[in-house]
C-alpha cells in the first residue's frame, strides 16, 4: 500500500466519520495490504481506536499539530513525512493501553470472575429483552390491524342496518300504495261493468306493487344474513382483540421485569465496591481546576462528589440518548439538584443557577481525566464529536471514566465544554 493512501487518511481538517469512511472505501476494494499496513487484518479493526489516539485534543478531526507528533512517532529517518511505521507506532500504544486497562480490571481473580458472570447475565438479558421488544412490536402491530378491521366492522354493520332501514321503509310506502290501490279497487268493483277497464288496471298494479314488496323483503332477509355475518366476525376479531391485549399487558410486564434484570446487572458491576473503589477516593482539592475556588471561600465538595458519581454510575444502563435525563435523576437522588432540567446543552444554565456547583476552568485532556469524583461535564452542540443538536453531559467518576446513560472510558476535552465542581465552604 502506497504512502499516498495513509496521507489521504490522515490529512488535516479531516473528521473521524470522514476518516473512517475514507478507510472503509480502501479496505473494500481488496488489495495486497502489508502486515504493517492500517489498512491490513490486523490493524483494520482498531482504526477508529487509532484516530481518537491521534486526535489528542478530542475534538473529532485531525489538525497539522497532531499530525506533526503522528509523523514523529516511527522514528524513521524522515518525520516529515506519515509511513505505516508511525501509524503502527500509535496502534502500539493503543493496544498497550488496553492491555493495561483490561490488566487493571482483571488484577483482582475473584473480581474478574464476578464481572464475568455480570456481563453474561446481563448480554443474556439484553437478548431476552430485544427478544420480547420484537415479539411486543409484532404482538402491537396486530392489533393494530385488528382495531381498524374491528372499526370497519362497525361501520360496515352501521351501514348495512342503514340500509335495511332504507329498504323496510320503502316496504312500508309499497304496502300503504298497495292498502290505498286496494281501496279504490274496492269502489271500482261497485260498478264492475262500467269500470271493467279500471278495474284490471288496478289489479294489475296492485299485483306489480305486491312483487315490489315481496322482492324487498327477500333484500331485507339477505341484509339480516350479512349483518349476523358482520356481527359474528366483529365478535370473533373482539375475542381475538381481549386476548391480544392480555398478551401484550404480559409482554410488558416481562419486558418490565426483563429490563430491571439489565438494569441491575449493570447496577452490580457498576455499584460494585471494586469499581466504586477506583474512583471514591479520589478527592483531589488541589486540582489546578480548583484554584479560583479559593477566592470565593469554596472548595471542592469531596462527599456530594463521591455520592453523585457512585449514584450515576450504578444506575447506567447503556448510552441511549438519554444523557441529561440521567445526570438530572441522579442530581435528585444525591440531594444536588436545584429542580431544574433541560437538554445536555443548556444544563450549563441550570448548573450556573445551582449553588451546589461551580463552572473551572480545564485547560486539557489530561486535566479532564483527573478531575475529581462529581463533577459534571457540559458539551455544546457538535463538541467533541457528539450531539450536533443536544450536545452531551457527564459525571467524571474520578478514575478517567465518567457516567449518564452509560459509561464511557475515553472522556473527550473540547475547548466548547464547560465543567462544574460540586463545591461546599471552604474550611479552615
Amino acid at each position: 500500500m502506497s504512502d499516498n493512501s495513509i496521507q489521504n487518511l490522515f490529512k488535516s481538517g479531516i473528521t473521524r466519520e470522514q476518516y473512517l469512511k475514507q478507510h472503509q472505501e480502501v479496505t473494500s476494494k481488496g488489495g495486497d495490504f502489508a502486515e504493517n499496513s492500517i489498512f491490513g487484518k490486523t490493524m483494520s479493526g482498531s482504526a477508529g481506536n487509532i484516530f481518537d489516539a491521534v486526535d489528542t485534543n478530542k475534538d473529532g478531526k485531525l489538525d497539522d499539530k497532531e499530525l506533526a507528533l503522528l509523523s514523529a512517532k516511527g522514528k524513521d529517518d524522515d518525520t516529515t513525512v506519515l509511513s505505516d511505521k508511525d501509524v503502527t507506532a500509535v496502534y502500539d500504544e493503543v493496544q498497550a493501553a488496553q492491555q493495561q486497562q483490561q490488566q487493571s480490571f482483571a488484577s483482582d481473580a475473584d473480581f474478574q470472575t464476578n464481572f464475568n458472570n455480570i456481563m453474561n447475565g446481563f448480554i443474556q438479558n439484553s437478548s431476552v429483552s430485544s427478544q420480547l421488544r420484537s415479539e411486543y412490536s409484532s404482538k402491537s402491530f396486530e392489533l393494530n390491524n385488528l382495531e381498524r378491521e374491528i372499526a370497519q366492522n362497525k361501520k360496515d354493520i352501521k351501514a348495512k342496518e342503514q340500509e335495511k332501514a332504507d329498504k323496510e321503509q320503502q316496504i312500508k310506502q309499497k304496502e300503504d300504495e298497495i292498502n290505498s290501490a286496494q281501496q279504490e279497487l274496492e269502489q271500482l268493483q261497485k260498478e264492475p261493468e262500467k269500470n271493467k277497464s279500471a278495474i284490471s288496471e288496478k289489479q294489475t298494479q296492485i299485483s306489480s306493487l305486491n312483487s315490489e314488496v315481496a322482492s324487498l323483503k327477500t333484500e331485507v332477509s339477505n341484509i339480516d344474513k350479512e349483518i349476523t355475518a358482520l356481527n359474528n366476525k366483529l365478535s370473533s376479531n373482539q375475542d381475538k382483540q381481549l386476548t391480544l391485549q392480555d398478551e401484550i399487558q404480559e409482554l410488558e410486564q416481562q419486558i418490565a421485569n426483563a429490563d430491571r434484570a439489565v438494569q441491575q446487572s449493570m447496577t452490580s458491576f457498576y455499584g460494585s465496591s471494586q469499581y466504586t473503589s477506583s474512583f471514591s477516593n479520589n478527592n483531589n482539592k488541589n486540582h489546578p481546576s480548583m484554584d479560583g475556588l479559593a477566592a470565593e471561600g469554596l472548595e471542592y465538595d469531596s462527599s456530594a462528589g463521591s455520592r453523585l458519581a457512585q449514584d450515576t454510575a450504578s444506575h447506567a444502563t447503556g448510552f441511549e440518548g438519554h444523557c441529561a435525563r440521567f445526570v438530572s435523576n441522579a442530581l435528585e437522588r444525591a440531594g444536588l439538584s436545584n429542580g431544574q432540567r433541560a437538554n445536555a446543552t443548556d444544563m450549563d444554565t441550570v448548573l450556573d443557577n445551582n449553588r451546589n456547583f461551580r463552572a473551572v476552568k480545564v485547560s486539557s485532556q489530561e486535566e479532564l481525566r483527573n478531575m475529581p469524583a462529581g463533577c459534571i461535564v457540559v458539551y455544546e452542540r457538535g463538541a467533541a464529536g457528539y450531539n450536533r443538536t443536544y450536545g452531551h453531559i457527564e459525571v467524571t467518576l474520578g478514575n478517567g471514566h465518567a457516567a449518564s446513560d452509560g459509561v464511557t472510558r475515553n472522556m473527550r476535552y473540547s475547548d466548547n465544554m464547560t465543567v462544574y465542581v460540586p463545591v461546599k465552604q471552604k474550611t479552615a
